[in-house]
């Protein structure tokens, strides 16, 4: 019981907690515009949340019907599920929009690393930006996917769980680290209180 609720919390605040969510909520022009867009993006991460466990529960059961043989891998499911049950159409757009989200995240944490080395160290600790910040950004961003992808190829080669480990590593990190700070900003700057006037 303590494991789940302990898994709940490290994935329900880590969501909130994650810096390129933070990033997109704080790019509109009004805070105020957030109390629109988050119930909105709430409920889209909710339906894709709900259509990610119903490909597991239905792929489990697929096996033990002995429908689908029993998978290598229990990341093949979702894979598995498409190529077997689903048109090949829509297996397409579910496996371009799922590259999509990929590329999006990746891109975003990207972003974020370089302007925290490039920008925000650099100004907190000498005063000042570094020169031609552009080009060193992008010397940076170079760096940083190729030191990411290493350890995510030699994580998956050295143990394929340690991949999700770091993933939940990760969750726990936003979690502990971010989610409060923003929860209390929130709270103590009076743009979006916790619960309502």
């Amino acid at each position: 019981m303590m494991a789940s609720l302990g898994w709940f919390f490290v994935f329900g605040l880590g969501l909130a907690g994650q810096p390129h969510l933070i990033t997109k909520m704080m790019m509109n022009k009004e805070m105020t515009d957030n109390r629109t867009i988050l119930p909105m993006s709430l409920f889209g991460y909710v339906m894709a949340a709900l259509l990610w466990i119903s490909i597991g529960i239905v792929m489990r059961a697929a096996v033990i019907d002995g429908v689908v043989p029993p998978l290598a891998l229990p990341d093949d499911a979702a894979s598995v599920f498409l190529s077997v049950f689903a048109n090949p159409l829509l297996a397409g757009v579910v496996f371009a929009g799922l590259f999509a989200a990929i590329m999006s995240t990746s891109d975003a944490f990207l972003n974020i690393g370089t302007a925290a080395i490039i920008h925000d160290i650099p100004k907190s600790v000498r005063g000042k930006s570094i020169d031609n910040e552009l080009f060193w950004a992008r010397v940076v961003t170079i760096i940083l996917a190729i030191v990411a992808a290493s350890f995510a190829l030699y994580s998956h080669y050295r143990d394929a769980t340690l991949v999700a480990i770091l993933g939940a590593f990760g969750w726990g990190t936003f979690a502990a680290s971010i989610f409060p700070v923003v929860a209390v900003g929130l709270k103590t700057g009076g743009a979006l209180p916790l619960r309502a006037p």
